[in-house]
């Protein structure tokens, strides 16, 4: 195994001391002994200490990511380079954690503190002088009045006990699994199938005196309606006696408040991104770090021998209001909430700042690209004479697109510019994509959090884990504005949520996401290999035409979430779920030929990203022919005259075409396009790329949201391609 450089750059003004960043990193295959063996050192060749486990391995049961903690002491604007790499024999460090398993739950110590976690749901973390937090941990869930007149009310959380998801000499991971049940009050009892889902993770390290966490909660109440209204939802931690609230941030939304007459302006126990209180065991910190990109009542709140972070405190107008309708607070069933932070035992103020500018390793493009987490797949990572095309386009995502879940904002698919309207994200799993290659290609931190805070929000509120036979499954469009609870296997993308889930170190989720694919490959995928469209009832329907089963060829893109958790399992029954709908396709080009099967470009787009996975991995000729002659196809099409959607995800699908076959007309044909497309961003908004929605009368001017993405993930991939065919493109600059 190569070296693997890992750097890091202080660019958000904290001093770094002991401050741990946390992070999958891609590797060539290794075998799981060789990673016993991984060490980091500093660009001196001395040993740093870092916790070093498998994250993922592929479908031959290789290593190909492992989790990365790593302890940095950095000065505010300098950086440094480590390196990952083997060694003959992995030594031995000190201040290693002790862990212990008691028979009530478990113990960790380190340098810093002790923490206990006693079943089914008590913690307690102490320094030599006293306690820090002593109690049960609680979540706490406040409905409104909509929802506290039903026949359902959330009325007391109830644990289940710890789970220990990962020890190493330097970091343990602790899950502790609840719910939070429900009362129905007309009979006066407890409905154990009405619940809220509450889980929290712990991280403790050897070398912070940090711990993190991260919770969520998962709606599974079957209200009266299909949500419910809350006004707030917290993670809640005990605080022992003598407690007193030291300082903290601000909330945005109390600035304007003067002071409360006969009641100082500091004895206010709601905060932002932080707060700091003086316990028995000594100063204690809860930071909220990405508090700035939510905004509107999020927060921290100290009260009543509590200390809770969590999302939603609105305004008194109680539901629409400012630029965007606030449906965000409406908690349908099947979704989740999910927050993260950190708690600082004895820390210093650098320490707490550095908590909340949080800062990822960098790798180089290059090596993202060899490994294979770029599209790139090999090649070399270039912008060509669009590096300005793509950033304008990421800068425009990043305002408007990739900030925050349904905790503050919210998520358009396209944008009626006249009206100020939106259609809700329909990406699924894939929204993530997008930030996280840029921040692989740029090692911009921002696209770092925002990879992350897409993550989440494809994990909150896309993925429905309802399990009443009518899923789990994606959301699709119009589901949030319009409640259009139907569900499609064209929108069943996962890709997003599985690659942010290594590069996050999230294994929950990573899980729970592949027994989605499962669900949907032992429902809707036929004999045949025919995709099955589900009724808006969520029973399998057939729509009587040549495809027996399947409603359009689009659908077959689901190919490619069944290769992701096959490559992510090894399991065979996802691969040859993929195999049917491959043969599927080549049965349909057969019988009908390209222009009928493919219909149009929007179909292609996905038809392709169904095939891609596939074809690299069985390598079979049959479906590599197959791709090329769609990229063919689609290049020679005259479908893109209604506008620019879709068009750019061809991008990435005839270069890989033209990898794999060598016919030139494919490029030049892909290159006119990218020209044509490229030319329509807007002059008014510079990166997007708006059209006429002829469809609407009057006819209205939309932003595509869908055009930024694709341009911004697969622009790069073409400018690669191009320069490893020796087309020079520098005159487009």
């Amino acid at each position: 195994m190569k070296p693997v450089e890992l750097q890091v750059i202080e660019n958000r003004g904290a001093n770094r001391r002991n401050y741990i960043i946390e992070q999958g990193i891609p590797v060539h295959p290794l075998s799981t002994d060789d990673v016993h063996r991984l060490v980091i050192v500093d660009d001196q060749g001395n040993l740093v200490p870092a916790a070093i486990n498998v994250e993922g391995t592929d479908q031959h049961g290789k290593v190909r990511w492992v989790l990365v903690s790593l302890p940095v002491n950095l000065d505010a604007g300098n950086q440094k380079t480590f390196h990952l790499q083997l060694a003959q024999l992995k030594p031995d460090l000190a201040n290693d954690l002790v862990f212990a398993e008691t028979g009530q739950g478990f113990s960790v110590k380190n340098q810093f503190f002790t923490i206990e976690f006693t079943n089914p749901g008590n913690i307690k973390l102490a320094t030599p002088r006293g306690s820090v937090l002593e109690g049960p941990i609680s979540f706490e869930l406040r409905s409104d009045a909509r929802s506290a007149v039903g026949n359902l009310r959330p009325i007391y959380y109830e644990p289940r006990g710890y789970e220990l998801l990962e020890q190493t000499n330097r970091r343990i991971k602790i899950l502790l699994k609840g719910w939070y049940r429900a009362w129905t009050p007309k009979a006066f009892t407890i409905d154990p199938e009405q619940r809220y889902e509450a889980d929290v993770e712990f991280t403790i390290y050897a070398d912070s005196p940090v711990v993190r966490f991260r919770w969520w909660i998962t709606n599974f109440m079957k209200f009266n309606c299909s949500y419910m209204w809350l006004d707030r939802y917290l993670f809640s931690l005990p605080l022992p006696d003598a407690t007193l609230v030291v300082e903290g941030a601000e909330r945005e939304c109390d600035k304007h408040l003067a002071e409360a007459e006969g009641e100082p302006r500091d004895n206010r126990n709601r905060f932002a991104e932080w707060v700091t209180l003086q316990t028995p065991g000594g100063k204690l910190s809860m930071t909220f770090p990405f508090y700035s990109w939510l905004g509107k009542g999020a927060g921290i709140e100290v009260s009543e021998g509590r200390l809770s972070q969590g999302g939603i405190d609105p305004p008194p107008d109680g539901g629409f209001g400012g630029k965007y309708p606030d449906i965000w607070r409406k908690f349908f069933y099947g979704m989740s909430r999910s927050f993260e932070g950190s708690i600082l035992v004895g820390h210093d103020d650098d320490q707490l700042v550095a908590e909340l500018n949080p800062i990822p390793f960098i790798l180089s493009p290059k090596y993202y690209s060899e490994v294979g987490v770029l599209p790139e797949d090999g090649s070399e990572v270039t912008f060509g004479p669009w590096r300005d095309v793509v950033d304008r386009a990421a800068e425009y995502l990043l305002d408007t697109q990739w900030k925050g879940t349904l905790w503050f904002g919210e998520w358009w698919r396209e944008r009626d510019i006249d009206h100020d309207l939106g259609v809700e994200e329909t990406n699924s799993g894939n929204s993530a994509i997008g930030p996280l290659l840029h921040f692989y290609r740029t090692g911009d931190w921002r696209f770092y959090e925002s990879a992350k805070m897409s993550y989440y929000y494809t994990w909150d509120i896309q993925f429905c884990k309802r399990t009443d036979g009518w899923g789990p499954y994606m959301h699709t469009r119009r589901f949030l504005l319009d409640h259009q609870e139907w569900f499609h296997p064209r929108y069943q993308r996962i890709g997003g949520i599985i690659r942010c889930s290594h590069l996050f170190g999230h294994k929950v989720n990573r899980e729970k996401i592949i027994w989605l694919v499962r669900f949907w490959g032992e429902n809707y995928v036929a004999d045949d290999g025919a995709m099955m469209a589900p009724h808006g009832d969520g029973r399998e329907g057939r729509t009587g035409d040549w495809r027996s089963k399947c409603g359009e060829a689009a659908m077959t893109n689901f190919a490619d979430s069944l290769m992701y958790a096959y490559i992510e399992t090894g399991d065979e029954w996802f691969l040859d779920k993929a195999k049917r709908i491959g043969d599927w396709i080549l049965a349909g080009i057969e019988e009908l030929g390209l222009d009928k099967f493919c219909e149009n470009s929007n179909s292609t787009r996905y038809i392709e990203r169904g095939l891609v996975q596939l074809c690299k991995e069985t390598k079979d000729p049959r479906y590599i022919d197959a791709f090329c002659k769609i990229a063919k196809w689609t290049v020679n099409s005259p479908t893109f005259d209604f506008g620019t959607h879709y068009v750019a995800f061809h991008f990435w699908y005839a270069s890989q075409a033209y990898k794999w076959c060598g016919d030139r007309e494919i490029l030049d044909g892909i290159l006119r396009l990218a020209r044509w497309v490229l030319s329509k961003e807007s002059p008014d908004t510079p990166g997007t790329y708006p059209f006429l929605q002829r469809n609407q009368y009057p006819p209205a001017n939309w932003i595509c949201i869908y055009d930024n993405k694709a341009i911004v993930s697969y622009l790069p991939v073409l400018a690669s391609t191009l320069k490893e065919a020796g087309i020079s493109l520098e005159e487009e600059n």
